[in-house]
């Protein structure tokens, strides 16, 4: 395994810490851009009702519907775990997504 810095870990202790820090550098915080209000403000608003959709919970079988429609070579998040990933892990992780 090569670290960050492109050197050659061959230690299990180095190997162990070269995996978690980049694994680390995945999952760090993304950089949020300033919000717009003049450009909200311009927009087109929400009924109430079609707000009040928006905002209800997605059931644990709409959320199985929709993962398992994706390409399998597919990444929804930020993370960079593929669909295939999710699907393949589904069976352990399902309840704990939905």
């Amino acid at each position: 395994m090569i670290n960050e810095v492109g050197v050659v870990c061959k230690q299990q202790e180095n190997i162990a810490s070269a995996f978690i820090s980049f694994f680390h550098s995945l999952m760090r915080p993304i950089e949020l851009f300033p919000l717009d209000v003049d450009l909200i403000n311009d927009g087109s608003i929400l009924t109430t009702t079609r707000q009040n959709m928006s905002m209800t919970q997605f059931t644990p079988a709409e959320i199985k519907v929709v993962l398992f429609s994706m390409q399998d070579d597919k990444a929804p998040g930020l993370d960079g775990y593929s669909v295939g990933f999710y699907k393949d892990v589904w069976p352990i992780i399902g309840n704990y997504i939905t």
